[in-house]
């Protein structure tokens, strides 16, 4: 391993590429720190986690990443701990290292199963996947160097960490992982392949640069900005293509490509007609994928042509951003870090996250029956002693967890095992941690409980038990009296009520408090029930605009198919819906439940949500309830 200053001088080189203000302190902090803890282990241990660091600068990825990945293998030796290096990195680089070490360590065990739920647990911070898979990269990288029986390690990087690269849209990351692994599995295919391609290189180069040139000269003249690159496809893209359609290397039209990246959306349709006047269009080979993007939410036209000599290649058409996003893929998000453009990609960075849990439930490499998914917001993924994964908000305790399996389980719990070891209910779980619950016939629900969870459903519960402890019957349908008041959301002193959370689409009461205030219920709130001043309950009505938020749950249940979430998202997102998680629950029937909560201010564009949804294909029910 080359020495601390040289190390030093690659990184920063690297990260300066795209951020020039980074702190290359805290990199050189991180590199003296790791090499005094492993002495003189340092240039052994730390050589692989310095390749990945250079890979994961080329990615885009800050300064805290990369800190993070040069002291995480002093985690794994033992030589430093938590505190120690967040005292001197800081707490988020100590988090990611820590939590880093702590999967590596689970996928050491070399259990196939688990590593895909490892891997989905680490997708609340993308940070870690990219670190999780880049690591992955550079270990396989070093086995076939050292050659060295690749096989299984090879067949774990197909099963596993290239799909999740694809879905994550990185895909230089994607492409070197795959060829690697083909490189490994399939030796004589590879350099046979690497062979026919090497032979007609350069004719194929040239053949590339005429029709870049060409191109260039039509956008200039047609005073286009643009601009104009080549691209081939990877080995093993090739060669996966062959295999599943049959067919010969002179029909993988996409071979050869050539890449024009615009300054506008509306560019890119310009330059398609250009392009299709300029070259024979292959027929059946266009595909929109900015209208209908890919489930890794990847946009760019493609159309494939003849060029002058026959040559068939593929021409990729997109803007700087999507462009910026197709190579990057979840990476573009830290490049665009205090700009304008963070926003939207915190918006994809949530698409893409759901469309993972989704994609990996419908592929089977996690348990599809009966597992929920909560998406969106501050989230953190835990396995049940099966190895199911039940995500929960950050903070959520062990008695949240029980709750989230079952309301049974929650009510008989009172104790819990951690990874292992014995835990109070009110233990703040961690991102995989491995969490069961112990029960007892003898008990119940207590009110202290209330103060121990954190999500509003294992509270909804908690209180529905107490609440029959009690012996009190469901509540009645409440009336009022009095004509009823009209809610239009503009009354300084009429408020929704926290415990139902009625909905515009709800029949309503109101209930007028000592301080002149109008407290609306649903007509069959729990907690209106047990008020005893009967008198103070008023009627009330909707209004034509309500204004104000509300919390609401849309329920859809569909035709399982590739693709459907994403068709139910661009939907409610269309509309600028403010969801804050997602159940999806998939059966062996074929049929998917989505469940959305979210806030909504306009029941017009409600209104409009639910007749989208209903539209799409396979949808059978759309459903609104209060959450």
């Amino acid at each position: 391993m080359a020495p601390p200053k040289t190390i030093l001088a690659g990184l920063k080189e690297r990260v300066k590429a795209y951020q020039s203000d980074a702190d290359f302190r805290l990199i050189e902090r991180a590199v003296d720190l790791a090499s005094e803890a492993l002495k003189e282990r340092a240039s052994e241990k730390l050589a692989p986690s310095v390749d990945v660091a250079g890979l994961l600068a080329d990615l885009r990825l800050g300064e805290k990443t990369l800190a993070a990945e040069l002291v995480q293998p002093c985690l794994l030796e033992g030589t430093l701990d938590r505190k120690r290096i967040e005292a001197e990195l800081g707490r988020e680089a100590a988090d990611l290292a820590w939590e880093l070490a702590k999967t590596n360590v689970a996928l050491a065990e070399g259990n196939p199963e688990k590593t895909g739920r490892l891997l989905l647990a680490l997708t609340h911070d993308f940070r870690l996947v990219l670190m999780a898979l880049t690591e992955r990269r550079v270990l396989l990288e070093r086995t076939l160097r050292a050659k060295a029986d690749a096989r299984d390690l090879a067949s774990e990087v197909l099963e596993n960490y290239a799909p999740l690269a694809e879905k994550l849209g990185v895909y230089s990351l994607r492409c070197a992982l795959e060829d690697m692994a083909f490189k490994a599995l399939h030796p004589e295919q590879y350099l046979e392949l690497e062979s026919r391609l090497r032979q007609s290189e350069k004719s194929r180069e040239r053949e590339l640069e005429t029709a870049i040139e060409t191109l260039s000269a039509e956008l200039a003249r047609t005073k286009i900005e643009a601009r104009v690159e080549s691209r081939f496809k990877h080995l093993y893209g090739t060669y996966s293509k062959m295999k599943r359609k049959g067919i010969p290397l002179e029909q993988v039209y996409d071979l050869n490509a050539v890449r024009v990246i615009t300054h506008s959306l509306e560019a890119c349709y310009t330059v398609l007609g250009i392009v299709h006047a300029l070259w024979k269009p292959i027929p059946d080979q266009f595909d929109d994928y900015i209208a209908k993007p890919k489930q890794n939410y990847y946009q760019s036209l493609h159309t494939a042509v003849l060029s002058g000599k026959g040559m068939p290649f593929e021409v990729q058409i997109r803007t700087e951003e999507m462009h910026n996003f197709a190579e990057y893929g979840v990476a573009a998000h830290w490049r665009y870090k205090g700009a304008k453009e963070a926003k939207h990609h915190d918006q994809k960075l949530e698409l893409i996250r759901q469309v993972i849990h989704w994609a990996a439930k419908a592929d089977g490499s996690t348990p599809t029956e009966g597992m929920k998914v909560q998406l969106f917001g501050n989230q953190i993924n835990v396995f049940t002693p099966k190895g199911d994964t039940i995500s929960l908000c950050r903070g959520a305790t062990a008695l949240d967890f029980a709750y989230a399996i079952h309301s049974d389980l929650g009510n008989k719990a009172y104790q819990v095992k951690i990874n292992g070891k014995l835990a109070s209910l009110e233990h703040e779980l961690s991102a995989g941690d491995t969490v069961e619950i112990l029960t007892s016939a003898k008990q119940t629900p207590k009110r202290a409980w209330l103060a121990m969870a954190k999500t509003e459903k294992a509270r909804k519960k908690i209180m529905q038990a107490i609440h029959l402890q009690k012996g009190a019957a469901p509540p009645s349908p409440i009336q009022g009296k009095g004509m009823a008041i009209k809610i239009t959301g503009k009354q300084k002193n009429v408020k929704l009520a926290g415990c139902c959370k009625p909905l515009p689409s709800d029949r309503v009461v109101g209930y007028r408090t000592t301080k002149r205030k109008l407290i609306v219920h649903s007509v069959t709130c729990q907690e209106l029930a047990k008020q005893k001043e009967l008198g103070r309950l008023v009627n009330v009505d909707w209004g034509k605009r309500v204004g104000g938020k509300y919390s609401l749950e849309l329920k859809v249940f569909a035709a399982d198919r590739p693709s459907l979430l994403v068709d139910l998202l661009n939907v409610i997102s269309g509309e600028k819906a403010n969801v804050k998680a997602a159940n999806t629950k998939t059966s062996s029937k074929g049929t998917a439940l989505s469940v959305f909560v979210m806030e909504h201010t306009d029941m017009a564009r409600l209104e409009k949500i639910v007749e989208g949804l209903k539209r799409i294909r396979g949808v059978k029910e759309v459903t609104l309830v209060g959450s």
